[in-house]
């Protein structure tokens, strides 16, 4: 996204104001970028096309949209030549080094529509009932917005989220997608446990049977981190790669005089 942003949106934007673009040609540039994207599996067919170019610090993926960028530049430009001094546009572009005020109006302007392009994006996206519930499910008050899409910002390949943001727009090919959104006449129970809509949120978090096997493995997977971690900081001899540690069930120091257990029963008063 980064590199589409920096390297090729820019080659497009400074030929506008010269060039006579059309706006169909621009959306033919967008459809081409995310079709190229979804070839390398970096979009999901099924993903939300809004969420693409909405900053990801508001749980997008930031990509910048052609279309949005030429007609913030052209009604910034438009709002530039009107309030510069002179009758003809060769003697407004004379005085555009000496008129400051033209240049800082405009640059507000642009900053107001595009703030207003961005408002739309986002309306389109919360109203889709499908897509829509995950942006809904971030305004509620017990969620920390800011922390839940800085994953956004992280170093993830391409595919990598582009699963997780399908996964999050509920457009993975699951039994309920199948039944409810595609109208195909398939069982929408979970293969797994049968008891329960085959839904994103049951797959990842509410299957009986997942929570004895794979739910356990992908919390032991994060766990093993911060156990790799913890051992770091205490001189414990561990891998250098934390992909490769292997938690032991007791681990001490040279010193001996720090123990770290993994995975170890804690009786109690009680059953817990």
């Amino acid at each position: 996204m980064e590199a589409i942003n920096s390297l090729a949106v820019p080659v497009v934007q400074h030929s506008f104001g010269i060039i006579d673009w059309k706006i169909s040609e621009l959306k033919k540039i967008d459809t081409k970028t995310r079709k190229l994207l979804n070839m390398h599996k970096t979009l999901h067919p099924k993903a939300d096309v809004e969420r693409l170019y909405i900053p990801r610090k508001d749980g997008g993926r930031g990509l910048i949209y052609v279309e949005t960028a030429f007609k913030t530049a052209t009604v910034g430009l438009d709002h530039y030549l009107k309030h510069k001094e002179g009758q003809y546009p060769k003697q407004r572009l004379r005085t555009c080094r000496e008129d400051k005020s033209a240049s800082e109006n405009a640059k507000a302007l642009k900053r107001v529509f595009k703030s207003k392009m961005k408002s739309m994006k986002e309306g389109r996206w919360k109203n889709k009932a499908l897509h829509g519930q995950y942006p809904k499910i971030l305004e509620k008050p017990h969620v920390d917005t800011v922390t839940t899409n800085k994953w956004l910002s992280s170093n993830l390949k391409g595919e990598t989220e582009g699963l997780l943001v399908a996964a999050q727009d509920q457009a993975l090919n699951t039994r309920y997608y199948q039944k409810v959104i595609c109208g195909q006449q398939v069982e929408s129970k979970c293969r797994m446990c049968s008891q329960h809509e085959e839904t994103m949120d049951h797959v990842v978090s509410g299957c009986e049977v997942l929570a004895k096997t794979e739910y356990i493995s992908r919390h032991n997977n994060a766990a093993a981190y911060l156990h790799w971690s913890i051992c770091k900081d205490h001189d414990i001899e561990i891998t250098d790669k934390r992909y490769e540690h292997e938690p032991e069930t007791v681990m001490r120091n040279k010193d001996n005089n720090i123990t770290i257990m993994w995975d170890m029963p804690v009786n109690t008063d009680r059953t817990v």
